[in-house]
């Protein structure tokens, strides 16, 4: 039985980000960021405002140090947060449409950020400048995520034209692009390198990483308007919105779901992420409430 672990109340849950020292929750509270705080020996989940965008936030991403927080926007802007000071470091528009996604390569200072525009910049967070562009899509790009060995400069990103591609990124080369058989919501990168999730129309597929061969594929629910997803630090589970107010937790070894008996939210699942470091899951909820689990 999953267990209830912490609980805020927010005013807004379209999005939540886990930080890599399992400190910090990042969610959005539609144009301004929360920071909750988290504490091993209180309940109690304190919450900072970050204030600087001028639409919705649509993603965040922490580094690998847990100390710098990127976030896009529907204002076409990047921008840089010093966490411990709860201060804007740098400010960029850099697309000239939406902010879809932000993603941090793995113990470095770059970012990538996609958009709206069909553009994916690599960004020197240090600097706070843009250092290049790469695999333009034909239309806008839904996520983009790195690979997650310091080693592979690697992005998987997805678009609106349903192309999934993996890009080179020191190489500046296009590895394999392969047309999706439905429109993707959310897509993944799996902590151990090894595998690609994407959410769809339809169901929730796993792909193998770098051949993007079809390894899984489940039905999350029987309503995926929406089905974010996220993999468990070890790689072995993988876990979606479902339907209503219960995740769905895969798991890859056994091909079979997990029972989460005992989770209870009053209201549809709108986000989820796995703990970095940990078998927390956080979840938000159109009930106006983010909840940390302990799920195994």
């Amino acid at each position: 039985m999953v267990q209830l672990s912490k609980q805020a109340t927010v005013s807004s849950a379209n999005f939540v980000a886990f930080s890599p020292n399992d400190r910090y929750i990042a969610v959005d509270l539609l144009r301004y960021v929360g920071l909750l705080e988290l504490s091993e020996n209180s309940s109690a989940v304190p919450m900072h405002q970050l204030s600087g965008h001028t639409m919705p936030v649509t993603s965040v991403a922490f580094n690998s140090e847990s100390t710098t927080l990127v976030s896009g926007g529907a204002d076409a802007q990047v921008l840089f947060w010093d966490i411990a000071r709860h201060k804007a470091l740098h400010k960029m528009r850099c697309h000239s449409s939406y902010v879809t996604s932000v993603a941090w390569r793995p113990s470095t200072a770059l970012v990538a950020s996609a958009g709206g525009d069909g553009l994916i910049n690599i960004i020197n967070a240090a600097a706070g400048k843009v250092e290049r562009h790469i695999g333009r899509h034909q239309q806008g790009v839904l996520a983009v995520s790195w690979h997650p060995s310091m080693l592979r400069g690697v992005t998987a990103s997805i678009s609106l034209d349903r192309t999934l591609m993996l890009v080179d990124v020191d190489a500046s080369t296009i590895i394999k692009a392969m047309a999706h058989p439905t429109p993707v919501q959310h897509m993944r990168f799996s902590p151990d390198g090894k595998y690609i999730a994407t959410s769809a129309t339809d169901c929730v597929r796993i792909w193998s990483f770098p051949g993007l061969k079809l390894v899984a594929a489940y039905a999350a629910g029987a309503s995926l308007k929406d089905c974010p997803i996220s993999w468990a630090h070890d790689s072995s589970y993988l876990a979606s919105a479902g339907d209503h107010c219960v995740p769905v937790v895969y798991s890859l070894k056994s091909n079979s779901f997990v029972s989460v008996s005992g989770f209870e939210h009053n209201g549809p699942i709108t986000c989820l992420e796995f703990s970095p470091r940990s078998n927390h899951l956080v979840v938000g909820s159109t009930d106006h409430s983010v909840s940390v689990w302990d799920m195994f």
